[in-house]
């Protein structure tokens, strides 16, 4: 029997989010002021200030917009896909992996990571909270040794079970349903 699960996760944003949008806008700005500053002056260049404005405009939405991300994890048959949905708009692949690879699967503790070394970090995760958000250590043909950090629920979970390793996970994994 085939298995197949898909979940979304809604990446709630951030102090650091809100802090880059407000930096985004305040650049904005300036921009704008300096361009109107040097249209004044130039006889005739005044009526462009007002195109340099719906341009900023224009960039600080595309940018705002790109922030409003969505994971999806997909597992089929231990085969893990995590997509990235941009605006609702586009999709790109961020990972794609097959449980029985895994090396290490746990409950995420960011102070445990955090001394250890890797090619690459794939951070898809809500944010929302971090105790319910799992790790995973793998290598990965082009990326090398890869973390993961994701916000699974437990059809996800239970979906993977099945196809990781039994010698690796902690009893926090292994009580899972």
């Amino acid at each position: 029997m085939d298995v197949f699960v898909e979940y979304m996760v809604k990446r709630k944003w951030g102090i650091a989010d809100w802090l880059k949008l407000s930096g985004v806008i305040t650049v904005g700005a300036i921009i704008f002021c300096a361009g109107m500053i040097l249209f004044a002056t130039i006889e005739g260049l005044f009526q462009l200030s007002f195109l340099l404005l719906i341009g900023i405009i224009a960039l600080i939405y595309f940018y705002a917009t790109r922030q409003l991300i969505e994971y999806e994890y997909t597992v089929t048959n231990g085969y893990v896909a995590i997509d990235a949905i941009y605006a609702k708009k586009s999709r790109k692949r961020l990972i794609s992996f097959e449980s029985r690879d895994l090396q290490v699967f746990d409950a995420y503790d960011p102070i445990a990571i955090k001394k250890k070394s890797f090619d690459t970090r794939v951070l898809a995760s809500g944010r929302d909270d971090p105790e319910k958000d799992w790790y995973a250590v793998f290598t990965h043909k082009a990326k090398g040794k890869t973390l993961l950090v994701f916000s699974p629920n437990s059809a996800v979970l239970g979906a993977m079970k099945p196809f990781v390793p039994r010698n690796i996970g902690s009893p926090v994994w292994r009580k899972t349903k």
